[in-house]
């Protein structure tokens, strides 16, 4: 499972410049867009805090490409936020910037709570190095924990900023996330180059006859691209 987290940074400073009923009609707009982005991506919105936002992938339903859908959510929750970032200076005279936490891994899922305060949620470390990540991304970044880097590597850009203590954990790898990349696909069709030519190699070593033409070698690489990324009907 992934746990995303994002928050207002600065938030405590601009409630106390803008008051209560000020600070309330700012983030009511910033928490639909992002609960709404988070919900069109797959996830689940699991808590709602004055400045930000906790959301789970994978959970109550399983998703293979949970990390994925998340660091989509996570750059269109940025986006978005810029998008809005006009509308609120206009409105508020501040101009807020936001901080996305991302891991992944196992999490306890279950009711919490009694009586009428019985919540489904999602608890554990990997939801608390999350928190933590969100905490120390820079204002307008997307943090990613080792393990969702582990999981998207080949199909987002991001870049590594070292190891930094964690409360609570031993020091993490930390890395900031840019952007999707154009052609994800580009690794799996590069790894299938290889295999073809090291089954043609094997073969023509084996037979003493001429190795098949560019053609054909071209045919089957496109063929075996196609059945690989599930493009035919």
């Amino acid at each position: 499972m992934t746990v995303l987290f994002a928050d207002m940074a600065g938030y405590t400073t601009l409630a106390e410049k803008l008051g209560e009923e000020s600070t309330y009609s700012l983030m009511q707009p910033v928490l639909a867009r992002m609960v709404e982005t988070i919900h069109e991506h797959g996830g689940t919105t699991q808590d709602l805090a004055g400045d930000g936002v906790m959301a789970v992938f994978g959970a109550p339903h399983a998703l293979e490409d949970a990390p994925l859908r998340a660091c989509r959510a996570a750059l269109d929750i940025q986006r978005r936020m810029d998008e809005l970032a006009p509308e609120i200076a206009a409105t508020h005279k501040v101009t807020p910037r936001f901080r996305v936490g991302l891991n992944a891994g196992p999490v306890v899922l279950g009711n919490m709570g009694e009586g009428e305060r019985i919540e489904f949620r999602a608890v554990g470390d990997t939801v608390n190095l999350a928190a933590r990540l969100q905490a120390l991304a820079e204002p307008g970044s997307v943090l990613l924990s080792d393990e969702v880097h582990r999981q998207v590597q080949g199909y987002v850009k991001d870049t590594e900023l070292g190891a930094r203590a964690v409360k609570g954990k031993a020091s993490q790898r930390r890395w900031c996330l840019a952007h999707f990349l154009s052609f994800p696909r580009m690794r799996e069709w590069v790894d299938l180059h290889m295999q073809l030519r090291r089954a043609m190699a094997a073969r023509t070593s084996r037979r003493e006859h001429r190795p098949a033409s560019p053609a054909v070698v071209h045919r089957a690489l496109l063929t075996g691209f196609i059945d690989r990324i599930g493009l035919r009907a």
